[in-house]
C-alpha cells in the first residue's frame, strides 16, 4: 500500500511539472549602436533620440533574473515596441504589462517569448517610456 501511495505521488509530481513555468535566459538585447529607433507596435510612438534609446536598453538589461517561459499562455501586453535598425527592419520586440516585461530579442520569432517580473521602479520607468497606463 505504501508503495502504491509513493508511486501515485511520483506520478502526480512529475505530471504537474509539465505545467510549471520553464526557466529562460535573459533576452540578448541588441547593441545600442544598432538600434536607431524604438517604435510602438500600434504606431502611437516613435523614439529616435540616441540617449533615450541607450537608457531604455540599459534599463531592459537590468532585468537579469526571473526570466521564464510561461506554461499556460503569454499575457496580453499593455504596450509593445519594436527595436528598429537603419533599414527600418525589426531587430526584435519588447512587450510590457503591469509589473512584467517580455522580449524575443536574441530568440527565434516563433512561439511566445520569455518574460520576467519587474520591480516597482522598473515598472514605472517602462510605463513612462512607452506612454502606457496600467
Amino acid at each position: 500500500m505504501k508503495i502504491r501511495a509513493a508511486f501515485l505521488v511520483l506520478i502526480i509530481v512529475t505530471g504537474c511539472s509539465q505545467f510549471a513555468d520553464k526557466p529562460a535566459s535573459p533576452p540578448i538585447f541588441p547593441d545600442t549602436s544598432s538600434v536607431v529607433r524604438i517604435e510602438a507596435v500600434d504606431g502611437s510612438q516613435s523614439i529616435s533620440d540616441h540617449a533615450a534609446i541607450s537608457e531604455f536598453l540599459n534599463q531592459a538589461r537590468q532585468v537579469k533574473s526571473g526570466w521564464s517561459f510561461t506554461w499556460h499562455t503569454y499575457p496580453t501586453p499593455q504596450k509593445s515596441v519594436f527595436l528598429k535598425d537603419n533599414a527600418n527592419g525589426n531587430l526584435c520586440r519588447v512587450d510590457f504589462g503591469p509589473r512584467w516585461i517580455g522580449s524575443n530579442c536574441g530568440r527565434p520569432a516563433e512561439g511566445w517569448p520569455p518574460l520576467a517580473a519587474t520591480s516597482s521602479a522598473q515598472d514605472k520607468y517602462f510605463q513612462h517610456f512607452v506612454g502606457a497606463k496600467w
